[in-house]
């Protein structure tokens, strides 16, 4: 925002005793009077500008290697996860009816009901630039509801079904790599 000097001065009083202005001419009051309420107008800015930084921080960086997806919901320079491949076959590659496992963050969750009333969601997995439909029946939600969060890192376990993925286990990307003796 920019500074806009204000036309009108309070009491010689306020001036004086708020502001420290004590001149006999009322445009050097006004003149003087401006000067320092711009002074403070700059500071506030400033201090907004800072708080305004530390919240997109928070927002945004809390986890600097996926401060991309959170921001655009996709990688553009390097993903993080990308590392994962060589311990994963290419979703591509598995069979239809075998067992599939994704490194993936979840990019949405749609939840619904079935014909018996009874809660389930399809979930799409960004994988390396692809966009993979995981279909998580009544069973597998009920146990996994809390990890169901748009933007969370995951590994999906699961059988290959049509191009889609049949929720067996959702974990966290620190226990599989727990599972599978991953170190960094």
């Amino acid at each position: 925002k920019e500074y806009t000097p204000v036309v009108t001065l309070p009491t010689r009083k306020i001036l004086k005793e708020q502001w420290g202005i004590e001149a006999d001419n009322k445009q050097d009051r006004l003149k003087y009077y401006n000067a320092k309420r711009k002074i403070l107008f700059d500071e506030e800015q400033i201090t907004k500008y800072e708080n305004h930084i530390v919240e997109l921080k928070k927002k945004y960086v809390s986890n600097p290697e996926m401060w991309e997806y959170d921001v655009m919901s996709m990688f553009i320079t390097q993903n993080p996860l990308a590392k994962y491949n060589k311990y994963i076959t290419p979703f591509e590659n598995v069979e239809e009816g075998k067992e599939s496992v994704l490194v993936g963050v979840i990019a949405s969750v749609q939840k619904k009901m079935d014909k018996h009333k009874k809660q389930f969601a399809f979930l799409d997995i960004y994988q390396n630039g692809d966009l993979i439909e995981v279909i998580c029946w009544h069973t597998q939600f009920k146990n996994y509801v809390n990890e169901l969060v748009r933007g969370k890192v995951v590994v999906i376990l699961g059988k290959k079904s049509e191009g889609k993925v049949v929720l067996k286990e959702i974990i966290s990307l620190e226990q599989w790599k727990l599972r599978r003796g991953i170190k960094e």
